[in-house]
């Protein structure tokens, strides 16, 4: 009579082992099934190039310790090395009889219990079988019957090949349309440049498109931060940009989808571009880090795809961490080389943090298919609100700027802002406002001659009043005095005076020095400034001072900026001036190095020390 009801209830514990089986062959696991019983499952791990890995799990819902230490030595004369076995109960004399057993049969058996609720009561799993005991509390329980539930099990390799190729299908019915757009959009903007741009003063034509200078950003030019991630002035930095974002881009897009790519590449430039604008906030200089944040960005997003593994194939794991490797090694390598690290690392971070966090979830296998109409809502929202980002910003730029107008008017009124800013000393004056008003006066420079005589030299040279206080650089025989500022003036003179030990009394001494001097400042021509380095352009130009030999020599550096150096060696002294200027400071307020080098006075000359000494060897010549 009972028969004919049927079996009864499954007991909890039953029901959580099968659960946990059932979670042990999701096809996010490389988890295959070995063998099976009612009450035991044995499952095996393939790992290259080492012995597979095994895991049983029993249902000791009915064991007694003599039967279960019975199961134990069986599974322990099997010749496996490497054996976690997961026991399903609640009795509360399980934990001494497996941490006994634990001592017995030492490394060849890892025991862990684990209760009806799915609690780990004894020991520490990890891999694919901590994540299944997680993500067993999932899995609805199963009143199948036990053949029922051997069935499903056979069925699992089938079933898991199927679901993977489905994802799979579905990964590639993804279409990287960000990707491409992006890519072709940084060749656009590279290509007007190069039509819009004059042979000379390409900066000009950059600042117009829209090029990232924190101070115009601090004071309301907020489109910059996006513009000047698209904007680049070179092919081969084009190039590279565009090889790499369709190179990773095309990855990253299929596993996020193109609204959240968008999102990722927005936030990526916006954070990159504010840890470059931040710090310096009054730098006119213009930043040009081009598309590298969002580089960084797509490979932040990828390492974060590697680590957080949960709902993905095994295979696509693997794939993610291949392209994640390939592409973070030579971005560790441009990191370190470049000067924009900070900017890169926060492009990197961001990334990284929006994928682990949850922020930007990649497709997983247990995603509805075709997707809910959320998500699609989601994904269609973040690509509208980051091509306006990106569209609007380009579209105030060019709007503003009108970077295609050669008319000096349109370049008049980026020049005013930009003295405005150099030479104003109301500081709180807004770019904005000065770029917008194109009847505004341009402001006056103090170019008057000043009298600088040099702390602690003993030598005096007349500089423009514009140049400011003399800022000693440092101490010792050969001292610096600083000009000027480059970050609010847009040039800055450095003067290097070092006085001989006796002076020269003949011109062969001098030559001879002079030599040691120009050898010296071309060893150094790949110097290290604040925008990048310098390199020598251009042949030498050799003149005199008072029948004393001198040269001026002129350098190209990183981030629109030029320098020249000159160097003039007489018979009291050596005195080098190294002059470095943005492309955005006008010719009339560009130093004339040749002239500043012959204003050069020694005033030791004039003390009444050594016009004591003059009389005194004069006077000995004429007893002589």
């Amino acid at each position: 009579m009972l028969e004919a009801l049927g079996p009864g209830p499954l007991s909890p514990v039953t029901l959580r082992f099968r659960a946990l089986v059932s979670a042990m062959l999701s096809p996010a696991l490389p988890v295959r099934l070995d063998n099976q019983t009612e009450t035991e499952v044995q499952l095996r791990i393939e790992r290259p190039d080492k012995p597979p890995e095994y895991i049983v799990i029993l249902d000791a819902v009915r064991e007694d310790e003599r039967s279960l230490q019975l199961r134990l030595a069986r599974l322990t004369s099997e010749s496996v090395a490497d054996q976690h076995v997961v026991i399903l109960s609640n009795q509360g004399w399980l934990p001494d009889v497996l941490t006994k057993a634990s001592t017995t049969y030492g490394s060849r058996l890892k025991l862990y219990q684990v209760d009806a609720d799915g609690k780990v009561v004894l020991g520490s799993p990890s891999g694919p079988l901590a994540a299944a005991i997680k993500a067993q509390r999932e899995v609805s329980p199963s009143q199948e019957t036990a053949e029922e539930f051997a069935a499903r099990l056979t069925r699992a390799e089938a079933d898991k090949a199927s679901e993977v190729e489905r994802f799979e299908d579905r990964l590639a019915a993804q279409k990287p349309v960000a990707t491409f757009v992006l890519a072709a959009v940084l060749a656009a903007l590279y290509g007007l440049f190069r039509l819009w741009a004059p042979t000379d003063g390409t900066l000009w034509t950059q600042l117009q498109m829209g090029i990232c200078v924190p101070r115009f950003v601090t004071d309301g030019e907020l489109w910059r931060l996006m513009v000047g991630a698209l904007l680049h002035d070179q092919l081969v930095v084009v190039g590279l940009n565009v090889a790499v974002l369709l190179s990773l881009g095309y990855q990253t897009e299929r596993m996020l989808g193109t609204g959240r790519f968008a999102a990722l590449i927005v936030a990526s430039i916006l954070c990159g571009a504010l840890v470059a604008v931040l710090p310096t906030p009054l730098l006119l200089i213009p930043r040009k880090f081009g598309f590298s944040p969002a580089l960084f960005g797509i490979c932040g997003a990828l390492v974060g795809l590697a680590l957080r593994t949960g709902g993905l194939p095994p295979d696509t794991v693997a794939r993610v961490r291949k392209v994640a490797l390939a592409g973070s090694i030579p971005s560790v390598i441009v990191a370190v080389l470049s000067g924009e690290r900070a900017t890169l690392g926060g492009g990197f971070a961001i990334g990284l943090l929006l994928v682990v966090s949850g922020l930007l979830p990649p497709l997983r296998l247990s995603d509805p298919d075709p997707p809910s109409v959320t998500t699609k809502l989601t994904q269609q929202s973040m690509t509208a609100l980051s091509a306006l980002i990106l569209g609007g910003s380009v579209a105030v730029a060019f709007v503003i700027g009108k970077p295609w107008s050669q008319e000096p008017s349109a370049r008049e009124r980026w020049s005013k802002t930009m003295l405005s800013q150099a030479l104003s000393k109301d500081r709180g004056s807004t770019a904005g406002t000065t770029s917008g008003d194109s009847g505004q006066a341009t402001p006056e420079a103090d170019l008057s001659p000043t009298q600088h005589s040099l702390p602690g030299i003993g030598v005096g040279l007349v500089l423009p009043k514009l140049l400011g206080d003399p800022q000693p650089q440092g101490e010792g025989a050969q001292q610096t005095i600083r000009f000027g500022d480059l970050t609010g003036k847009l040039q800055q003179l450095d003067v290097a005076v070092r006085r001989h030990e006796a002076p020269f009394k003949k011109q062969a001494q001098v030559l001879v020095a002079f030599d040691q001097a120009v050898a010296l400042v071309r060893a150094d021509k790949q110097r290290e400034i604040t925008a990048g380095r310098l390199t020598m352009i251009g042949e030498p130009r050799n003149f005199t001072i008072t029948d004393m030999p001198a040269v001026e020599l002129s350098f190209s550096g990183g981030e629109g900026q030029k320098a020249r150096t000159a160097v003039l060696v007489n018979k009291q002294v050596l005195v080098v001036l190294s002059y470095l200027y943005s492309d955005l400071l006008p010719p009339n307020l560009q130093l004339d190095l040749g002239k500043v080098l012959g204003s050069v006075k020694d005033e030791f000359a004039d003390s009444p020390v050594e016009q004591a000494k003059g009389k005194k060897k004069k006077k000995g010549k004429k007893r002589r």
